[in-house]
């Protein structure tokens, strides 16, 4: 079991980063599509059951998952501007805007998927949140030796599981792996 950082590797999730970066429409590319498909079917299944649901999503990209869920109360923020513009341009309600390092708002859902693996710090960020539900994903398998050059974390299934379970922070509720990455819905623990 472990949720681990890579050695030596870079911070790439800052804003001077990805100021000069293209547009990446994950939800047209077929290796991002299944997991992209299945969060936006269980923020879905949520927001059918209470359409009053409030949803922000993390690292919201062009806004592709925004856009396969049925509801109105849903942002996104994203640090890409081609993203945000992109996503602006296709009627998405991304905004541009350096999560990591602002201030959460509450929402009844976070969502933070193709994300959380790029982060300095993504235990702290998941402990951060302010809502009831979280759906996230992150790529399990990758190791120190082998993982996407510009991921800085790591996890096996277990290892995102137990920390949400030792820092009583999220009880998962559902979990599946579509093309090596851990998809999660999980409840808020509540005292």
């Amino acid at each position: 079991m472990y949720f681990t950082k890579f050695d030596g590797q870079e911070y790439y999730s800052t804003q001077e980063f990805h100021n000069d970066r293209d547009a990446v429409d994950h939800v047209n590319d077929e290796g991002h599509r299944p997991r992209i498909e299945l969060a936006a079917q269980w923020a879905n299944q949520l927001v059918r059951a209470n359409p009053e649901l409030t949803i922000i999503d993390y690292g919201a990209g062009t806004g592709g998952l925004l856009s396969l869920i049925e509801t109105d109360n849903k942002t996104g923020y994203d640090f890409t501007p081609a993203n945000v513009e992109f996503a602006q341009n296709n009627g998405r309600d991304v905004f541009y805007k350096d999560f990591v390092n602002s201030e959460r708002e509450y929402s009844d859902i976070a969502i933070i998927t193709e994300c959380l693996e790029h982060l300095d710090d993504p235990l702290g960020f998941i402990k951060s949140l302010e809502a009831e539900w979280l759906i996230m994903s992150m790529p399990v398998g990758e190791t120190n030796e082998a993982h996407y050059e510009y991921h800085t974390h790591g996890a096996d299934e277990e290892g995102v599981k137990v920390f949400m379970l030792i820092h009583n922070l999220w009880e998962p509720i559902m979990e599946q792996n579509i093309w090596g990455t851990q998809l999660w819905l999980a409840r808020k623990f509540t005292a």
